[in-house]
Formats: C-alpha cells, structure tokens, sequence
C-alpha cells in the first residue's frame, strides 16, 4: 500500500529535488503498435514553471502519467531524477510530488485534516498550516465558514465548490512542501482573480 509505505518513510533519497530528465523516451500503449512519443530528450529544472499544451489525445495526460512514475516508457527510455533512475525509487518519488487533477477527491473530514493529513492537532505545525491557506488563497473563504477550519467538507468535498476543493489540495501540496506540483488542469475551477493569485504564490516559491 503506497500510503502506508509513504507514513513510514523518515527520509528519502532524493534529498532535494534538482530536476527530471527524459532521455530518448519513447512509449506506445500495449494494445497499439504506435507511439505516442518517440525518442523524447527533455530536462525540467527546479524552480521552473512549465506549460503543457496540445490537442486532445496528443499525450498530455501520459507525459504526466509517465513523471508521477504511474506509466513507465520501454526498456530503452530513461527517466532520470537527481542522476537516479525514476523507476527504482518510486516510493521517494512519490514523497517528492503533488498532483491535483481535474476531478478532486477529498476525505470526508474537517478542511484542516484534508490539508494536512493529520487528525492529531499536536502534530500540525500551525504556522505552516496558515501560511499554507494564505498562499492559496483560501483565508477569507475559511473565515466565512462558522466552524472555520473545523468545517467537514463531506465525501469527496461535496459540501465545497470546486475551486475550493482545487485550493485545498494546493494548499496541502504546500504545507507538506512538495518539491514539484503538477496542476492536469488544477486551476480550472478557479475564477481568473484566484488564479492569478496562486500562481504568482508558485512563482514567489519556485
């Protein structure tokens, strides 16, 4: 189970993450003899902030699938994190990231415990809890709920718009410092004031 190898895990091998390099990746689907990308050379660098675009079906939700370690390319594809290879240290990698998709689902639980995975107030770092829903925008929209950040959002968030939902996994992305955010359409739900917002947050962090 990921996330019960994730809770155990005191320290990881990619101690800081410098960047992900794909080296003449190449990758086709079991059932089609055609791939979807052929020979790709491409280095993302920490601290960059990067777009991917294209038409339906081009492979953007597989490029995306393939840097979160959850489609692997053929044996002579190279994904390279920190001079390691992606594929031997998923469990580290997984530590490292956040992914916020389209479709958000959350706990049925208060909005504290949704960012911070954690039902024990002693071990939340207050502080870091705060400025985390400050830099996703989400304060004033925590302050118009009676019971705050004590309010349950229901299952999968249903008592919440979905750009709430959306600031709440940013939020969570940030107060657990994950060292690459992927946003599949991540700000989709927002208005364009609370998005441009946030991403002046991720470039302030980047």
């Amino acid at each position: 189970n990921v996330v019960d190898n994730l809770g155990k895990l005191n320290t990881s091998i990619f101690q800081k993450f410098n960047y992900i390099e794909f080296i003449n990746v190449s990758f086709a689907y079991s059932n089609s003899n055609q791939n979807i990308f052929e020979n790709v050379n491409l280095k993302i660098k920490s601290g960059q902030i990067i777009g991917i675009s294209g038409q339906s079906g081009v492979g953007k939700t597989t490029f995306i699938d393939i840097i979160l370690g959850l489609l692997k390319p053929d044996d002579k594809s190279k994904v390279i994190i920190n001079n390691l290879n992606l594929y031997d240290n998923l469990i580290d990698w997984y530590e490292k990231i956040a992914y916020i998709p389209q479709k958000i689902s959350l706990i049925n639980d208060t909005i504290k415990v949704n960012i911070t995975l954690e039902d024990n107030n002693k071990n939340i770092n207050e502080k870091q809890l705060i400025n985390s829903i400050e830099m996703a925008n989400l304060t004033s929209t925590i302050n118009n709920f009676k019971e705050g950040m004590d309010t349950i959002v229901g299952d999968d968030g249903i008592k919440l718009s979905g750009g709430q939902r959306q600031r709440i996994l940013l939020a969570r992305a940030f107060y657990h410092k994950r060292d690459l955010i992927i946003l599949d359409e991540g700000t989709s739900a927002l208005d364009e004031e609370n998005e441009v917002k946030i991403f002046n947050e991720l470039k302030k962090i980047s």
